[in-house]
């Protein structure tokens, strides 16, 4: 009984990561460049000469590592510091800045080496609406998403290969796209995949 609900699992996990690949297959696909993950986005805003009217600014979301993330909370800090605005008073201010200091450091130039787009207090001058930050945070958490299959959703076959890479690399690269939390599963689920030692005599 415990096999075939084990086997069913592993038949659950395939078909998730299968329908995962097939998001990372189509033609705005991520792609890697160097140890970093990334994908095309346009942040679409209305002409200048016309704002009935839109245009399309072509740049890239980067995957960002949790080091990246604590980055985007300092520069918050920072920013609401600089204003002079005490971050636990205006708890509200600190939200949107925080989130829109992630996607300021998570949108990059359209170009290898695919640079900051725009710093924190620039990002905030060039666009200033809520409701583009949130259109912009939304597409960069489905895109954190597609790369992120999740540990437990990687089938066996899957999920040994990484062991394999990360033993051939000598280094956890090859965890890049799953950082943060989703690390802590797979490690947890490697930890279930190693045998019990038999007692001893």
């Amino acid at each position: 009984m415990g096999d075939v609900k084990k086997d069913d699992r592993e038949a659950d996990r395939k078909k998730r990561f299968e329908a995962w690949l097939d998001r990372m297959s189509d033609d705005r696909a991520c792609f890697e460049f160097g140890d970093d993950l990334y994908k095309p986005y346009a942040i679409v805003v209305p002409s200048p000469a016309s704002p009935e009217k839109t245009k399309s600014i072509p740049v890239m979301f980067k995957l960002l590592a949790q080091s990246e993330l604590a980055q985007a909370r300092r520069d918050a800090i920072k920013w609401m510091a600089d204003k002079k605005l005490d971050r636990d008073k205006e708890r509200d201010i600190f939200q949107v800045i925080d989130t829109v200091a992630v996607i300021a450091l998570a949108v990059r130039e359209p170009n290898a080496p695919y640079g900051q787009y725009r710093s924190l207090d620039n990002f905030l001058a060039t666009f200033k609406s809520s409701k583009l930050h949130l259109a912009i945070c939304d597409a960069y958490k489905a895109f954190e998403a597609e790369c992120d299959p999740r540990p437990d959703d990687l089938p066996k076959d899957v999920f040994r290969l990484m062991i394999e890479k990360i033993r051939k690399a000598g280094h956890l690269g090859p965890l890049v796209a799953i950082d943060g939390p989703a690390q802590d599963n797979f490690v947890l689920r490697l930890v279930d995949e190693i045998p019990e030692p038999s007692p001893t005599p």
